[in-house]
């Protein structure tokens, strides 16, 4: 990515006791003059060399649209030569982590790890590869040198970490004009490297090789040196760009959170204590709060306030205590000019305190308009360009309240909607006592989903609590009270043929005839899907929550400019409105480029009280009339499942019934299960094969007795019995659930589980053998996971129960630890000695790892050298031709898949691929072949199929030349299908250990989502039988199980088997 090069331009964890600090720095990033992110960057000098350390921080966020937030951690380290000796790096985006990487550079030669998002890690080795530098050592070479001089270039050999390979560059050194920093002119060189993002750099020309400033045009992103003291604090504009990182996902999802009246929460997080914040207002009570090795939790409840506070203050308030409420700071501005003369207009001589902030809230709410901003803009400059956020309509507000003589300060914490916490900020007035009001969402008195964490009268002030809760905070809704539901008598959420319906957000569409139709939870954003039988039409309806009176025409200006920002030669028709169902719609329509395509889109969005539907409908621009009228037909289909004329709700079949009682959360989750045990028996092709229909509705049963008194990991390890019970992998519960971790990675092995990777600080622990999580011994451990495991066989459960292991929450609500914040392990070395090891609970990311695998000392074997999903290697020596398919899946399969697939041409091509495989065969002596699908988890697989039988009909294959396949644990699905295939029509031999998927299975899986919790349940609508005898996996022709032994020092004994079995 270009940010992850630039970051590696500026400058450069804990230092040794014998490191000393050469340089350090703060950077802003900013994007079309906007500043969008900093990083801090630091050098330090070490006993064999120097250490680069870059932590960064960097919005990603397009106006209009929510907030992506990429962090990463990079550290360089280089010897006394300043060559390459290893790097770290972690990519986050919305604080999930995207990837880890470790690289070593060891004389020559390169090895470099890394771990993707879902865990799954990667090795690769290059040889012979250096020596190598990093961009930013190479530059302090010839900078110390002097060579870094006007009119010369320089060629060197680099690790490039945007390709994460090595590279070679050459840049230009030009003469610039000296750089102004702080008032200094600082005399710098113009640095331009060839064929890169980067178009220009300015560096120091005083010998030191500092970057002062760096920019690519291409993404109009610039990097500034700010100065070598400065902290975030002092960085005001940037502040309001970390608030947006506290978004945190919720354990329930709620439809309505707007009109919620009181509410339980707990709240979670460590290293802050708990004088830092405020947990109270005239709404939040602070009920109780517990510190546990360094983790605190507190519950709060919180009721919607709907007191008359009319007559409570008369203004100005003079009060001594209340003068720092009344005062002007950085961002609010009580005594502009503009201010004073616009508030006359506003509070029109009232000075009864409730009746002016009711004033000013209205006012401020109807004169921004909702646009997300990268900075805090100040008083000033909201009233100049009237848009923001909540902090510009919070900043606004408490500069008109406190030049009204108002008391008034700003709020910082969590807003609940579509199920998520987001980072908020709102005020509080002084009306005789501190009183929350919320401008941007325009409540006097809010919701019961808005959790205040601390106070302050400046934006600064809120900013410790705020930068040390990222990554640290979990907020769990144990209960909330909403006002009387519109309940509709014989309607269910899910899918029935060809129409959706969803109770909690009140409305029913329909999908043309013979168009696919589905539900998805993206970003905790629920989808209805629909896609023409050509996959070349695509229509989506998206319910979400909205403060009631934002009008739609701001949403949709919003989204116009995201994706104007996103896609190319963007071109807007225009901006109508017009009616669904006898409804008013705003719509906005427009082209751009996809793909080398031309399509257009059409976005409906309708507004009803705090209920918002948005309707995206799309297709290529030449065939949009032919589709016209199926998207006209999802708009006449949609319908609110509202009230009659009498004001009662309307049921299914037309009759009014009356409305209900307020739900509980009990009440939910009863009727969630109640869902369950009706939806997934009518939907699973044959749920009941392995498990009594009678055992399944008295499972339900007993879960619904007592769902009112357990927490939702609790009701999770209940409905994760029941499908595990059902006996079909592919049919599995997806909860929406925030899980605490302890930084370690366990395997399975033929001799026993083992830890593989670890958090460094806890020492060495290879070649330990797990024997207990607490006190509990691990063949118990076993037992008790794979009662929550959906499986097939042993082997799943050896491919899943390792990966269990560091759940601190799953573990505790099963009984095999303690609440005390830490997962303790006991391990047991080869000579019997045993060590308890007690990991804390926190992220692994921007942690030093440690490995039972050192690359540095032993060779990768080849089967993890590379992570391409299909690659291959033709062994000279041995004349084995090496085939690794990893994924079922290809460019060609997406688009017919998905045609406007943003990843399209990302994709491997696997057809080209395939012929490239058959030249090898056909230009090469080849004794075997191997096909190696160990880690292929499935896909499509007829590519695999086709590639087979192509290998089959190859002269050398018909001739006699075997093929080998490899499978193991992780062969799963299609993978499994073309295991057989191989089989049946190559007859070859399989060599590796059992299947975690079974040949006669269950499969081509649909979902559905519970209408409360939205938790998603995947099922099978399909049973494939493949060979005659039901048997529970697919068992090799030749066992061979890797030991520890085998892994730690790089083996793989199964290639090794085969190998052997050819020279034989």
């Amino acid at each position: 990515m270009i940010f992850a090069l630039m970051l590696a331009l500026l400058g450069w964890g804990a230092p040794a006791a014998a490191d000393t600090l050469v340089y350090e720095s703060w950077a802003v990033y900013e994007h079309e003059g906007r500043p969008v992110g900093m990083s801090h960057d630091v050098k330090w000098e070490t006993a064999e060399g120097y250490r680069y350390v870059v932590d960064l921080v960097l919005q990603m966020g397009l106006p209009g649209g929510p907030p992506m937030i990429i962090t990463q951690y990079l550290e360089q380290v280089i010897d006394k030569n300043l060559l390459a000796k290893a790097m770290k790096q972690v990519l986050a985006v919305d604080k999930k982590t995207q990837y880890y990487q470790e690289a070593t550079f060891t004389g020559a030669d390169v090895y470099l790890l890394t771990r993707d998002a879902e865990g799954k890690e990667y090795e690769s080795q290059w040889i012979d590869a250096g020596p190598l530098y990093f961009r930013q050592s190479f530059l302090d070479m010839i900078a110390v040198k002097g060579e870094l001089k006007p009119g010369t270039s320089h060629t060197f050999d680099i690790w490039d970490i945007n390709k994460a390979q090595p590279g070679n560059v050459t840049i230009l050194v030009e003469e610039a004009e000296p750089y102004e920093y702080y008032s200094e002119m600082i005399p710098v060189v113009c640095v331009r490297e060839l064929d890169s993002p980067i178009n220009y750099m300015l560096v120091a020309d005083d010998g030191s090789g500092n970057v002062y400033f760096a920019v690519t045009e291409e993404a109009n992103l610039s990097l500034k040196l700010t100065g070598r003291t400065i902290k975030p604090e002092d960085i005001p504009e940037l502040q309001a760009l970390e608030i947006d990182i506290l978004q945190i996902p919720a354990n329930m999802f709620i439809a309505r959170p707007f009109q919620s009246i009181t509410s339980s929460i707990k709240l979670s997080w460590t290293d802050l204590p708990i004088e830092e914040f405020n947990l109270e207002d005239n709404r939040q009570k602070l009920l109780r709060h517990e510190e546990k090795e360094g983790r605190i939790e507190a519950w709060v409840q919180i009721n919607r306030d709907d007191r008359d506070f009319t007559s409570a203050v008369t203004l100005p308030v003079k009060d001594e205590d209340l003068k720092p409420y009344l005062a002007g700071t950085r961002f609010v501005e009580p005594h502009l000019p503009e201010v004073q003369e616009l508030l006359p207009q506003i509070i029109k001589g009232e000075t009864d305190g409730f009746a002016v902030a009711k004033a000013i809230l209205d006012w401020v709410f109807d004169y921004i308009t909702p646009v997300y901003i990268s900075q805090t803009l100040t008083t000033g400059e909201i009233l100049s360009e009237r848009q923001g956020k909540c902090v510009e309509y919070a900043v606004l507000f408490a500069a008109l309240a406190r030049a009204a003589g108002l008391p008034c300060r700003l709020a910082l914490g969590e807003r609940y909607q579509d199920g998520a916490w987001i980072g908020h900020m709102w005020n509080e007035v002084w009306l005789g006592e501190w009183v929350a009001v919320d401008p941007s969402h325009k409540q006097i008195n809010p919701d019961a989903l808005l959790l205040k964490l601390v106070h302050s009268e400046s934006v600064e002030g809120t900013q410790k609590v705020r930068r040390g809760l990222i990554g640290r905070l979990q907020i769990e809704i144990l209960d909330v009270e909403l006002p009387v539901q519109e309940r509709m008598e014989g309607f269910q959420t899910g899918i029935e043929g060809s129409t959706y319906t969803d109770v909690e957000y009140g409305f029913q569409v329909s999908a043309p005839e013979e168009w696919w139709l589905d539900t998805a939870l993206e970003q905790n954003v629920l989808l209805v899907t629909m896609l023409s039988p050509d996959k070349n039409g695509e229509a989506y309806v998206i319910p979400f929550s909205v403060p009631a009176g934002i009008p739609p025409q701001q949403i949709l200006t919003g989204r116009v400019a995201s994706i104007a920002a996103t896609v190319s030669n963007f071109s807007m028709d225009g901006i109508t409105e017009e009616n669904i169902s006898s409804l008013p719609a705003t719509v906005g329509t427009w082209t751009y480029e996809y793909g080398g395509l031309r399509w257009k889109q059409q976005n409906w969005i309708v507004l009803i009280e705090d209920l918002g539907y948005l309707f995206v409908f799309t297709t290529l621009e030449d065939v949009w009339e032919d589709y016209s009228p199926a998207f006209a037909a999802i708009r006449q289909s949609f319908r609110l499942l509202g009230r009659t004329e009498s004001g009662s709700v309307a049921s299914q079949d037309g009759e009014a019934t009356e409305v209900a009682e307020a739900m509980t959360r009990e009440q939910r989750w009863l009727e969630d299960l109640d869902y369950l045990a009706q939806t997934l028996p009518a939907s699973h092709v044959q749920l009941f094969a392995h498990y009594e229909e009678a055992e399944f509705y008295a499972d339900i049963e007993r879960l619904k007795s007592g769902v009112g008194t357990m927490s939702d990991v609790d009701i999770y390890v209940a409905l994760a019995k029941v499908f595990a019970k059902i006996g079909d992998t592919h049919t599995q519960l997806r909860p929406m659930l925030s899980w605490r971790t302890v930084p370690v990675q366990f395997m399975d092995f033929a001799d026993g589980v083992y830890p593989v990777a670890w958090a460094a600080k806890y020492g060495s622990l290879a070649g330990l053998r797990l024997v207990a999580v607490g006190d509990t011994p691990f063949s118990e451990v076993q037992n008790q996971l794979s009662t929550i495991i959906p499986h097939d066989n042993q082997a799943q459960l050896q491919q899943s129960i390792p990966n269990l292991l560091s759940n601190y929450d799953l573990l505790l609500a099963m009984g095999f630890i303690a609440d005390t914040g830490v997962i303790p392990y006991l391990l047991e070395s080869a000579d019997g000695t045993r060590r308890l090891v007690e990991m804390k609970v926190e992220a692994a990311a921007g942690l030093k790892i440690s490995r039972a695998f050192d690359a540095t000392t032993v060779p990768v074997p080849l089967y993890l050298s590379r992570n391409d999903w299909f690659w291959y290697q033709y062994l000279e020596v041995e004349q084995v031709l090496y085939i690794q398919y990893n994924v079922c899946w290809d460019r060609e399969t997406e688009r017919q898949s998905n045609p406007q697939s943003p990843r399209l041409e990302q994709l491997p091509d696997f057809a080209a691929f395939s012929a490239e495989v058959l030249a090898v065969l056909e230009n090469n002596p080849v004794a075997a072949v191997v096909l190696d699908l160990r880690n292929n988890q499935g896909g499509n697989s007829y590519l695999g199929t086709n590639f087979i039988g192509s290998l089959a009909e190859h002269s050398k294959v018909r001739d006699g030349v075997p093929v080998f396949g490899i499978i193991g644990r992780s062969t799963f699905s299609s993978a499994l299908m073309n295991a057989l295939d191989m089989k049946k029509i190559l007859g070859s031999p399989l060599y590796g250990q059992p299947t975690a998927g079974k040949p006669n299975h269950f499969g081509e899986v649909k979902t559905f989502n519970l209408p409360h919790s939205k938790w998603q349940v995947q099922y099978s609508t399909k049973y494939f039988k493949l060979v005659a005898e039901d048997v529970d996996s697919l068992y090799p022709d030749v066992h061979v199980a890797p030991t520890f032994a085998d892994y730690a020092s790089g083996r793989d004994p199964v290639l090794e088997k085969i190998i052997a079995e050819v020279l034989r």
